[in-house]
């Protein structure tokens, strides 16, 4: 079909917005029949339309299908639309489950982009009558499917969706308006050109669209030039699109164009975004283009299903540049810098490349050594070949009494095709022992330690341990940098590990030796922390000294991606006080999930004592003032975080299923410095609607606020720990935030929305391995309480005695017990007595009663 309509004087009554009703290429509707389904307009093949009207509108409960493609163009100078949808449906190169025809309480889907050529050239509107419920049936939704899926397919315009516009509707229409929107299918290489054909009123804040569904990969992704200064907002994404941004042309590294806000993405969704090289820029223009970049992108969805790049590229085509976009909390995109050093002449390269043993530089017995050079390693090899299982491949390996002073920054990445699972015992386990890319220690003979000092940056990217202190091993790391490991499937890695040795990264001691505090260094680490009790298999490690690690996460740019293992913690025989020191201060954060391979039990004696259970830290210090906080993200499933001692303030993240429920493990603080304070925080996303006035939408609220109290655990219960519940837009400021309003008697947070705290009750204990009375009230003595709460356990028969008693309450000889409220009483014997002081089964129940009065 092809459709030419040109008018002269086009009408301007109220600035011209009526006029998009006269003059039309394209036309479907005014049905203003109340409760009745307007008209059907079916083409199967091109459309091509040319007019300074509307070039396709439906209204009216009216729909207007295309099956095949066409140009669609307008002038820009009026206010008109080439595709329009007023309570109506249009659909452009896409294939539906059916046509509009016959049943129209229900829509068409649409179940597969076309593949015609498809340009449309003017603006997309999807225009609100409620303001006049003549014109508004509220029988369909408003949709207009629009399919650009070849490489030479293009829409330049933007697109005005008045429901979005004014969100407010009425009740009973929410489920069809929440239908109404742009889908738009952009993929393989088709374009979108987000700027003004047309004109549109001044309450136009932005293209908003309902979905956009890209590419399958970044071959075939579609491509949106963002040039309007106003965002783009797209409420569902999925698949691959690139947004190009063009720079100031006055500020080069300033990006020009609005925002794009994804509010939903689908599982494995990417965003690309990219603007053009300019000859001349050194590395810190580069990077600040790319920070300006990745805060032009603000996802606000559930984490992780969506992932984002950004690109510096030649032309605006094949990139030059590209890195990865991390979220901030507030939704906004974040380029970190990789955190360098720059590059000198001067520099000691070392490197080992085998099929199978490689170590890069090994010191022995008692060798000195300093580097006044950065130094370089290069390691490669394979950790199971030629019949061999545990060969070691490493970059540096230090041991029996060496020394080496690294007095610049040391760069080491180790390569293993085929790491080894086991080591010369058997246990996945010991494999560790064979690949890291520092290795300390191992003090054997009359060796006293050895040591390494880097007085500089570590860059490390290692198939194993990054940095590994075995026994007599110092490891010290006085500046920052990166830390890679990989994700192993055949036995368990560490980013960090200590077996009776130290590693210490970003800190700062006294004299003594004692933790001062973390540096200012930027540290990013990827990898678990590992302390292992090495007291089995060939040279256990004796346990005369602590296993430990300190870690400085103190700025912005700061993150620990991993989990914490302390194998003494496990093992309940943790006697030298073995654990981790960590620091998470002034914006830095730790994302607690296990990294690779969970540990499987190995042929030893007590083997479920030596598995992971949940993170636990020996010292955990936040920030010093609520305004320097760090944030956790508990993401290790249902394990929790185990903190012995808690000094500062730090936010813990949770994700929510939206009815109630948090997601992820405790968090269980055993003591905390007067002053401390935490907030357990979730997002307001599935269905929390923050500053809402319905009772319903209140109730979740206070549900979930609820929910996250009970994942604070605090032991000691002494008031040094303030504590708070929060729901925040992006896990950034709080929208909502209450304070925990106490601990129950199993020690988990309670908020109660009334502000209501209960009297504690009277707890009395009382644990032995043979009589045991939880408590007594004997000669007269008068004792009254509220809740009473008694838990004794006993044995009626031990070797010395058969007839021992076991007792909760326990009231005799004249006593009186006045309990005001609730008693709870639990008497736990395994082996209750069999008789009395007398021979005889029918006298034993004297001396098991979990409540005892008489006697008198």
């Amino acid at each position: 079909m092809n459709v030419d309509v040109q008018v002269n004087q086009l009408g301007h009554e109220k600035d011209g917005f009526l006029s998009h009703y006269y003059v039309n290429g394209i036309f479907c509707g005014l049905n203003y029949t109340p409760k009745q389904y307007g008209s059907d307009i079916n083409i199967t093949g091109d459309a091509n339309v040319n007019t300074n009207g509307t070039a396709i509108h439906s209204g009216g409960t009216s729909f207007i299908t295309i099956g095949g493609g066409g140009t669609v163009e307008i002038q820009k100078e009026t206010v008109n639309y080439a595709l329009n949808a007023e309570e109506g449906f249009i659909s452009m190169n896409v294939k539906l489950d059916r046509l509009p025809g016959g049943r129209k309480d229900e829509m068409p889907k649409v179940v597969a982009p076309g593949t015609h050529t498809t340009k449309i050239h003017g603006n997309i509107a999807l225009i609100n009558r409620e303001d006049r419920p003549a014109n508004s049936a509220g029988l369909v939704p408003t949709i207009i499917n629009l399919g650009l899926t070849t490489a030479d397919s293009e829409w330049i315009g933007t697109v005005m969706d008045g429901y979005k516009e004014n969100p407010k509707m009425k009740p009973e229409q929410k489920q069809i308006r929440e239908q109404t929107g742009l889908n738009l299918y952009l993929m393989n290489g088709a374009k979108w050109k987000n700027e003004m054909w047309g004109t549109y009123p001044s309450t136009f804040t932005g293209s908003k669209v309902r979905s956009i569904t890209g590419g399958e990969s970044a071959q075939n992704a579609g491509i949106i030039y963002q040039n309007h200064f106003r965002n783009i907002t797209v409420n569902n994404f999925s698949g691959f699109v690139r947004v190009l941004y063009e720079r100031n042309k006055t500020k080069t590294t300033t990006i020009d164009g609005g925002d794009i806000i994804i509010k939903a993405a689908k599982e494995g969704s990417h965003l690309i975004l990219r603007t053009s090289h300019v000859d001349g820029l050194d590395v810190k223009a580069q990077n600040e283009t790319l920070s300006n970049l990745a805060t032009k992108l603000q996802y606000t969805g559930e984490k992780g299903k969506l992932t984002g790049t950004v690109e510096i590229a030649e032309g605006l085509m094949e990139a030059k540049i590209s890195k990865d976009i991390e979220f901030q909390d507030d939704g906004h995109g974040k380029y970190i810098p990789e955190i360098t050093t720059p590059p000198v002449q001067d520099t000691e390269v070392i490197e080992k490349v085998t099929d199978g043993y490689a170590v890069g530089r090994e010191f022995r017995d008692g060798t000195q050594t300093t580097f006044d050079k950065d130094v370089v390693v290069n390691v490669s090899g394979k950790g199971i070949s030629g019949g061999k299982n545990a060969q070691n491949v490493t970059g540096i390996y230090i041991l029996n009494n060496s020394k080496v002073n690294f007095n610049k920054n040391i760069k080491i990445t180790v390569k293993n095709a085929d790491p080894a699972t086991r080591g010369t015992s058997e246990g996945a386990d010991v494999a560790h022992y064979y690949m890291s890319g520092i290795y300390v220690g191992y003090g054997s003979g009359g060796y006293k330690y050895s040591q390494a000092l880097i007085k500089g940056n570590v860059d490390i990217d290692v198939v194993g341990v990054g940095i590994q202190a075995n026994k007599d091993g110092y490891i010290y790391v006085d500046g920052g940098g990166n830390i890679t490991t990989h994700a192993l499937t055949g036995s368990d890695t560490y980013a960090l590990l200590s077996e009776e040795g130290l590693v210490a990264m970003n800190v700062k001691f006294d004299s003594e030796g004692y933790l001062l505090g973390a540096g200012n260094h930027d540290v990013n680490v990827y990898g678990n922390l590992g302390i292992l009790n090495k007291n089995y298999g060939i040279d256990p490690n004796l346990g005369a000294k602590e296993s430990y690690i300190a870690l400085g996460l103190a700025t912005a740019n700061s993150k620990l991606t991993g989990a914490v293992l302390n194998e003494f913690d496990e093992n309940g025989n943790n006697t030298n006080e073995s654990g981790v020191d960590l620091y998470l201060q002034n914006g830095a954060t730790w994302i607690n999930r296990w990294i690779g391979a969970e540990r499987v039990k190995a042929p030893r004696k007590d083997a479920e004592t030596y598995l992971f259970k949940g993170s636990k830290v020996h010292n955990f210090y936040g920030g010093k003032t609520e305004a320097e906080t760090g944030f956790i993200e508990q993401e290790d499933g249902d394990r929790p975080i185990d903190i012995e001692h808690y000094n500062g303030y730090t936010v813990v993240k949770y994700a929510h299923d939206g009815k109630g429920k948090i997601q992820g493990g405790d968090i269980r603080i055993e003591e905390a410095f007067d002053g401390s304070g935490i907030s357990i925080r979730t997002k307001s996303l599935n269905g929390l609607k923050v500053g809402t006035t319905v009772a319903d939408d209140q109730t979740l609220i206070n549900k979930t606020l609820a929910a996250l109290a009970q994942k604070l655990v605090y032991q000691a219960d002494d008031g040094k720990l303030k504590a708070k519940v929060e729901i925040a837009e992006g896990l950034a400021t709080p929208s909502i935030s209450k304070v925990i309003t106490y601990f129950d008697e199993n020690h988990h947070g309670v908020y109660d929305s009334t502000g209501v705290v209960p009297k504690k009750p009277k707890k009395f204990e009382k644990h032995t391995q043979g009589a045991a009375t939880g408590h007594g009230i004997y000669d007269d003595q008068k004792e009254s309480y509220d809740d009473v709460i008694i838990n004794v356990s006993g044995s009626g028969v031990t070797s010395e005695k058969t007839y021992n008693n076991v007792v909760g309450l326990y009231v005799l000889d004249g006593g009186q017990a006045d309990i005001k409220g609730n008693l709870k009483v639990t008497v736990k014997n395994p082996r209750p007595a069999l008789r009395g002081s007398s021979e005889g089964a029918d006298i034993a129940h004297y001396y098991m009663s979990g409540v005892y009065a008489g006697y008198g």
